[in-house]
């Protein structure tokens, strides 16, 4: 598949899905009229976030939140979430490995208490990526494990690429290597219908009302 033949497929695919979704906002926003677009707000954070090691470090041109466990001395693992999550979701892992090593669970830039700057080319994979080896060095580690999720996989792959010096060992959880992943799309239809999210977020300003 050429890249104009790419970028038409993709254009469809995200028009295409675009609609879908907006008539089926239009049915939720027709089922609860009176609350749909009403925000619940927390005067507090859930229990459930007490009690864990909070910090942050500022790199170079964000400030990253992170919880941490275990003692300085033993190997770093550096855990990545996916998408929409945040820290929280390695919480049972936080906890088996600590132990073993040096724990970090890092908030991704846009992510509950790290910076949010303004742009989407702040969210480039190449740049989250250059986060991620700024926080090894920041840490005090010249290598770590990488553990990641999802999205947060898709990150770790290519930091793995660009940056293997800082990457002992590369665990990826529910993310396949991006070739393949390219592969999948353009040659099974399941996994293309599966992945039809992927094209609606290419619409502008519609996926972060379908999110509120």
């Amino acid at each position: 598949m050429n890249d104009y033949v790419r970028l038409a497929f993709t254009l469809a695919s995200s028009i295409f899905w675009t609609a879908v979704m907006i008539v089926w906002m239009g049915i939720q926003v027709f089922k609860h009229k009176m609350d749909f677009f009403t925000q619940k707000k927390r005067e507090r954070p859930p229990k459930v976030l007490d009690g864990w090691n909070h910090d942050s470090v500022k790199l170079s041109d964000v400030t990253l939140h992170y919880v941490h466990a275990g003692s300085t001395d033993k190997p770093l693992m550096l855990m990545v979430h996916g998408f929409p999550e945040f820290w929280y979701s390695w919480r049972y892992q936080i906890r088996h490995f600590q132990s073993k090593y040096r724990v970090v669970a890092v908030d991704l830039r846009g992510y509950n208490e790290s910076d949010k700057p303004s742009g989407i080319a702040n969210y480039s994979a190449a740049r989250i990526g250059q986060d991620l080896q700024e926080l090894v060095i920041a840490l005090g580690y010249k290598s770590c494990v990488l553990l990641a999720h999802d999205w947060g996989g898709a990150i770790a792959w290519g930091v793995a690429a660009r940056y293997p010096e800082i990457v002992d060992r590369l665990v990826i959880c529910n993310c396949p290597h991006p070739k393949g992943m390219q592969k999948a799309i353009q040659s099974d239809r399941g996994q293309l219908l599966k992945s039809w999210y992927m094209f609606f977020f290419q619409c502008p300003i519609l996926p972060e009302l379908m999110f509120k």
